[in-house]
């Protein structure tokens, strides 16, 4: 590691120790005297990210989770070429991706969630072919899922819980033989799970929007062809065989006739000055 790289730590970050020599220390890791790993998570630092540490594009490794950083994440990291991992989650980030982060084809773990970060998720996300791991979840990203995600045939997990996302799920994204968590809740998407998405997909409900809710593992075909116009939690339930798509069909008429006769019985047999509990569809918000 250099001491012009050293000199830079110090600057960018005054309050934590960093001296003439840095290398292999508690925050960083060098492998032949070559920085690859700068871990920062978790120390209480504030202020902007500093833009000088795009100049570090020997890094592999770059952690500032759950620090009090602010304003947007500067362009220059879009420089570091050669990162493999990028957890910028828990601060209080704002504005949008950036557009230099197409230059990232090598991440493979990309951690956004917990912020403030605004604007559409950029297509080029498609492009880092690499990815196993994209959490993009508790932000206000808007706009549709760009369909270019189903070009990650190594994305394991996509976490894109409450945003402000809306649109359908695009199918492009049943067709990632790898994915197996597939987070979407309290959005504003609407439409049905992909019919390509493997059934063995753990997805987490919709809170918003009139998006099938239905646990995909539990239940594969039902969760497929259901289009319920309100959200049921996510629940346990012994594991059913593969059932035909008209049973989907089937079953989403039976739960409006449920709901309907529930509503019938409870109107008829209320007491007069009794209180009768009826269904509510609270609207889950931010």
């Amino acid at each position: 590691m250099s001491a012009d790289q050293c000199r830079l730590l110090a600057a960018a970050f005054p309050t934590l120790g960093f001296g003439p020599i840095c290398c292999n220390t508690t925050m960083t890791f060098c492998e032949n005297g070559v920085l690859t790993q700068l871990s920062l998570g978790s120390l209480n630092i504030g202020g902007q990210i500093p833009y000088e540490l795009g100049s570090l594009n020997t890094l592999v490794n770059l952690a500032l989770f759950n620090n009090s950083f602010t304003s947007t994440i500067p362009e220059s990291l879009g420089n570091l070429t050669k990162l493999e991992y990028l957890s910028l989650d828990t601060n209080h980030l704002t504005g949008g991706i950036p557009s230099s982060f197409a230059n990232l084809v090598n991440l493979k773990e990309l951690w956004l969630y917990t912020n403030n970060l605004t604007g559409p998720i950029p297509p080029f996300v498609g492009n880092m072919r690499n990815l196993r791991n994209l959490s993009l979840d508790d932000n206000r990203f808007s706009g549709q899922i760009p369909d270019t995600i189903g070009q990650l045939k190594n994305l394991v997990f996509l976490g894109l819980t409450r945003n402000e996302l809306s649109g359908q799920i695009p199918t492009s994204i049943g067709s990632i033989p790898t994915l197996t968590k597939l987070h979407f809740g309290n959005n504003f998407l609407n439409g049905s799970l992909p019919y390509t998405l493997n059934p063995t997909v753990v997805t987490e409900c919709d809170g918003r929007g009139t998006l099938v809710c239905i646990n995909a593992t539990a239940m594969p075909d039902v969760g497929r062809y259901c289009n319920l116009a309100f959200c049921q939690d996510t629940f346990s339930r012994p594991q059913f065989s593969r059932l035909p798509p008209i049973i989907g069909s089937i079953v989403s008429s039976l739960l409006l006739l449920y709901a309907l006769v529930s509503f019938s019985l409870a109107i008829r047999f209320k007491k007069p000055k009794g209180i009768v509990r009826t269904l509510s569809f609270k609207r889950t918000s931010k």
